[in-house]
């Protein structure tokens, strides 16, 4: 798994001047695809685990060079300070596009949004699935509300901050299907 990061993370093979990763080359990961059923005879049904891997991978990479963007004030120390592992031809167009008006205003607006999330999942390396699964092998519940306090607790405290300390289980139930509701729609 982690060769697949370290090919996201190349600036040649997916360019960080994309705006999304869904703008990568198909022909290029159809080429990674080959390589990696090559090397560890994956069944087709890893194809797209592999594909979000190293979708995750290249994000993480290109928040880490946004972080070293951050450090400098001036266009001219940005464009001097070109970041480990960056294609210094993409350096560039990339402090061009983050020196946009309308990006640094989405960039405020998604940093305040952020701040104001609360209850986020507290899970670690542990997936959905297995703390469901682990659940069920306790003979635990694995209902939304049940579901929803596993993952956002740790070692059964809840951060106070979250609000999920007070909530009852009923109010919860409304308040999860509200949402659920929402997202539907």
């Amino acid at each position: 798994m982690f060769h697949l990061g370290n090919l996201a993370r190349n600036g040649e093979l997916f360019p960080l001047t994309m705006l999304s990763w869904r703008k990568a080359d198909k022909d290029t990961l159809e080429m990674i695809w080959s390589s990696v059923k090559e090397n560890i005879n994956a069944p087709d049904g890893f194809k797209a685990i592999c594909f979000t891997k190293m979708e995750i991978s290249w994000k993480a990479f290109k928040h880490c060079v946004k972080d070293f963007y951050k450090k400098f004030e001036t266009d001219a120390e940005h464009l001097a300070n070109v970041p480990p592992r960056v294609e210094p031809s993409q350096w560039p167009t990339l402090v061009a596009y983050w020196n946009l008006g309308d990006i640094k205003k989405v960039s405020k607006i998604n940093q305040v949004n952020r701040g104001k999330l609360c209850a986020l999942p507290r899970t670690g390396r542990r997936s959905f699935p297995e703390i469901k699964q682990k659940r069920r092998l306790e003979n635990k519940p694995v209902d939304l509300v049940n579901m929803w306090r596993a993952t956002r607790g740790k070692g059964g405290n809840y951060n106070k901050e979250d609000g999920a300390v007070g909530i009852e289980k009923d109010e919860l139930k409304n308040y999860l299907w509200k949402k659920e509701m929402t997202k539907s729609n």
